[in-house]
């Protein structure tokens, strides 16, 4: 049976549950209206009640679940089944969730398919996240969800059908991506705060995390998760300290070297040495940390290992205390913050891409590289 065909079942068409309200209701009231059995109409109401289709999935909370029926349903041998699930990393499975949720609300409410449905079904479900604000880059990755639940054709799949294509082409031409940040803020504000940070040695734990996690974020320019997955089993120490890492990370490609995160001293001004505070950060935590290897705790009992939420507001957090606007910026400015500072300092541009995990100079100049706020600056001038 034809794809487009099956995609008007929707939740709540049981088999002969049409069929047997009338002939209820018949008997209720002694009249019956049915038409002839071998009419159209009876004929259209006894293919519609009885005909095979995948049932929409109850809600799960892993929407990557309804991923996996899908691949079930298609005879996928379970050992294959396995790997295609771990084809997807866990920032991908979170965002596809949020827009698999919203498929599965869609296809309830418009009474169709979840897994087997039409292409014009796909095209409203995402003209209606179009219409509700939503831009290129997210509406780009509900399509990458649907094309990993849905089966439109044996010839297409929903991110290659000419349709889609040309409607995100439309979306990009309506409402281009745009990046976050037109200008970024001065790395020199949030160093100068460091500095008054010393010595490490006495300083409160809190304040010692505080300041290790947002010397790690500019030294680096690495993601928060990057930064999570710190761990004392991976850290190979010399002239230079260098993480190793056990899982993949954003900027991982296939084909290209692990990335390993080095970490330099900084002999000029020992405040601002990465490797000085993270010494002295190791040396506090040795009692407090039992068998956690991963490098950033809890400054509070029980000193287990943070997540990423957390080390994004201990970032913010020391922003906001050197005097960044915080409502404007987040924990992931820093990657342009500093990425930007190293451009206008003249370090060559395949440096930074390789500090900061880009493959193309493009992605660096659209997103990352732009000019210090020119507010920010000169107020901090004449503060000072």
């Amino acid at each position: 049976m034809p794809a487009e065909d099956q995609g008007r079942r929707g939740p709540g068409h049981h088999g002969g549950t049409r069929l047997a309200d009338a002939a209820l209701v018949a008997g209720l009231t002694g009249y019956d209206d049915r038409p002839p059995t071998d009419s159209p109409a009876c004929v259209a109401a006894t293919y519609l009640a009885n005909r095979p289709c995948t049932p929409i999935a109850k809600v799960a909370p892993d929407y990557l679940q309804l991923v996996r029926e899908a691949l079930i349903a298609k005879d996928v041998p379970p050992p294959a089944l396995a790997i295609i699930m771990n084809s997807w990393r866990n920032g991908t499975k979170k965002q596809y969730g949020v827009y698999l949720k919203k498929w599965q609300e869609f296809c309830i409410l418009k009474d169709i398919n979840m897994t087997f449905t039409r292409i014009n079904d796909v095209l409203a479900f995402l003209a209606s996240l179009k219409s509700s604000g939503l831009g290129y880059s997210a509406i780009n990755t509900a399509r990458g969800a649907l094309s990993a639940l849905l089966t439109i054709s044996k010839r297409d799949t929903i991110g290659s059908h000419p349709l889609v294509v040309r409607f995100m082409k439309g979306v990009f031409e309506s409402c281009p991506p745009q990046p976050r940040y037109t200008s970024t803020w001065d790395v020199g504000i949030v160093l100068n705060y460091l500095k008054t940070q010393s010595p490490v040695r006495r300083l409160t734990l809190k304040r010692l995390t505080l300041k290790l996690t947002m010397l790690l974020a500019l030294v680096t320019a690495q993601r928060v998760q990057t930064l999570q997955l710190l761990d004392l089993d991976r850290l190979t120490r010399g002239k230079h300290f260098s993480f190793s890492f056990s899982e993949p990370l954003k900027q991982s490609r296939q084909g290209k070297p692990a990335f390993t995160l080095d970490l330099l001293p900084y002999p000029p001004d020992r405040r601002l040495c990465v490797l000085t505070v993270l010494n002295e950060y190791v040396l506090r935590t040795v009692s407090c940390r039992g068998n956690e290897t991963a490098l950033l705790l809890s400054f509070t009992r029980p000193h287990a290992k943070v997540s990423r939420d957390t080390i994004a507001r201990w970032i913010r957090t020391v922003m906001a205390e050197a005097g960044v606007d915080t409502a404007v910026f987040k924990a992931h400015s820093t990657r342009a913050a500093a990425t930007s500072k190293a451009a206008s300092l003249h370090v060559p541009v395949d440096q930074i891409l390789k500090v900061g995990g880009w493959s193309t100079a493009g992605t660096f100049g659209r997103f990352y590289k732009k000019p210090v706020e020119v507010k920010r600056f000169a107020s901090t001038i004449l503060d000072n």
